[in-house]
């Protein structure tokens, strides 16, 4: 109905919910960690979790997802 291309979910929650959202629809899914739960602490954190998230994104959104 809103033509959503990409529904993410994120590691903390249930998965389920988002397949149940997309269903019947041509969306992809993917993962995007906002909080960086599997990230290591140091210097390059806030580096590597925005190069995460980009990285989910661009997968999603080429169908890779």
């Amino acid at each position: 109905e809103l033509g959503a291309t990409c529904v993410f979910a994120e590691p903390q929650f249930e998965p389920k919910l988002v397949s149940t959202v997309i269903e019947g629809t041509d969306a992809n899914t993917g993962v995007i960690d906002p909080l960086g739960s599997e990230l290591e602490d140091g210097p390059d954190l806030y580096f590597e979790l925005i190069r995460g998230m980009a990285k989910s994104i661009r997968s999603c959104l080429s169908g890779e997802g």
